[in-house]
């Protein structure tokens, strides 16, 4: 007996989904995996196009003078198993100035790994060093599955 899923877009014969795919999860000749699921929504995400540069991972670097403000917001963590990310860049901040944007993902900050770890421990990294050397990448799809699964 088969269980039919729905993946969320539509293989096209070389272009972009037309609609929702009904996998034959089980007991079917078609099997379509989470993963790959994933990764089409990906590909056929409005906000990927054919510039691939501006999703490579990039440095930024801030000073902090003792008091300022950062200039950014975060969200996410290891809760959220997606990571942590930029959720609002203050206009003309330093962080604006630097090329911080909403939806980048925060990879490390001074050397330490920010893939899988806890939203307070991000915070106080953050809040306590006085020079941030950041490594981002913009990563929109995920931020706003990151976006959806939080609640504020």
């Amino acid at each position: 007996m088969g269980v039919d899923g729905w993946c969320g877009v539509s293989e096209g014969a070389g272009g972009p989904p037309s609609g929702p795919l009904v996998v034959r999860v089980c007991g079917g000749s078609r099997r379509l995996t989470a993963r790959r699921c994933v990764a089409l929504q990906r590909v056929y995400h409005p906000d990927y196009n054919n510039e691939l540069t501006q999703f490579l991972p990039r440095t930024i670097v801030l000073k902090k003078p003792p008091g300022a403000q950062l200039g950014f917001n975060i969200r996410g963590g290891k809760a959220s198993q997606l990571g942590i990310f930029i959720s609002k860049v203050i206009p003309d901040s330093d962080a604006h100035r630097a090329g911080l944007q909403e939806g980048d993902q925060v990879l490390s900050v001074n050397d330490v790994d920010f893939q899988d770890i806890e939203h307070s421990k991000a915070v106080e990294i953050l809040k306590t060093a006085r020079e941030i050397t950041m490594r981002v990448r913009y990563f929109p799809y995920n931020y706003q599955r990151q976006k959806e699964r939080t609640v504020h």
